[in-house]
């Protein structure tokens, strides 16, 4: 679907991915209602972009994971929704799965597979009632071999996969394009939002130091919306990745293990 002149709600506008894709959609001539939790990193959102655009980025304040927050949200914009984005997301700490405690496995689930559920729940059925739609959930790499220390985040990407999946079948005829994104190594400030300190580099962490920029991933993301993928691959690393996988899942398990075991500093 062609962005142009289209109306997108985005959430996780503030920071990462979710800024740069915002900025490639107000530069691609769409509006934007970009969502975030975070006020100050909304308007640096906006002022980041040229003043002539600046316009075209509507910031709102939302925590997606208060439903009654997203029903305020939806019903009170001026104008109906062509494509809902739903890239918010935060990470868990740096632990095996028996050293998380309750709370971080709630917060990651809460915002990040709840709040893309409840997000989808509150836009969707006004998507259908549009001549074209667009719905975008953006997953993980680790939706498809597990990064060690991050099981609940891994968990929760694989459920929005499995859940975009999903609804791309059951619309399939229908109005409603459904992609699925799937980034890997992206640089972007995930940790930090996430009130988490990354690990230092320690023997055996062999992740990769050339990752993609965020505005390299929305540059691609922004195509593949444009071009109506279904299933979009941002990055080398998560190409890679999945290409191990479907050979040998076993051996794309063993090497996420090897190169990322670092990251738990044992």
């Amino acid at each position: 679907m062609k962005l142009s002149g289209k109306t997108v709600v985005l959430t996780g506008a503030g920071s990462g991915i979710g800024r740069a894709l915002a900025h490639q959609i107000a530069r691609g001539g769409g509006r934007v209602f970009g969502c975030d939790i975070r006020s100050e990193g909304l308007d640096e959102t906006r002022e980041l972009l040229p003043p002539e655009l600046r316009n075209s980025f509507v910031p709102r304040m939302l925590d997606v994971t208060d439903r009654e927050a997203i029903v305020t949200l939806r019903d009170g914009l001026d104008e109906p929704v062509d494509c809902l984005v739903n890239c918010a997301g935060i990470i868990q700490p740096f632990v095996r799965f028996a050293d998380l405690d309750d709370d971080a496995m709630e917060r990651v689930f809460n915002v990040n597979w709840f709040g893309t559920l409840h997000m989808i729940r509150a836009f969707l059925p006004g998507l259908l009632e549009r001549s074209e739609a667009q719905l975008v959930n953006v997953g993980s790499m680790s939706s498809i071999a597990p990064l060690p220390g991050q099981a609940i985040y891994g968990a929760s990407k694989a459920a929005i996969k499995l859940l975009t999946e999903t609804l791309y079948a059951e619309y399939l005829a229908s109005n409603l394009q459904v992609t699925l994104v799937l980034p890997g190594a992206v640089a972007t400030n995930i940790s930090q939002n996430s009130g988490l300190k990354m690990p230092e580099r320690k023997t055996g962490d062999n992740r990769p130091r050339d990752v993609a920029g965020a505005e390299d991933a929305a540059r691609t993301i922004f195509a593949a919306i444009e071009a109506g993928e279904y299933r979009v691959l941002v990055d080398k690393m998560v190409i890679e990745v999945e290409a191990l996988y479907r050979r040998d899942p076993q051996a794309a398990i063993e090497t996420m293990a090897r190169n990322f075991g670092g990251l738990l500093g044992d």
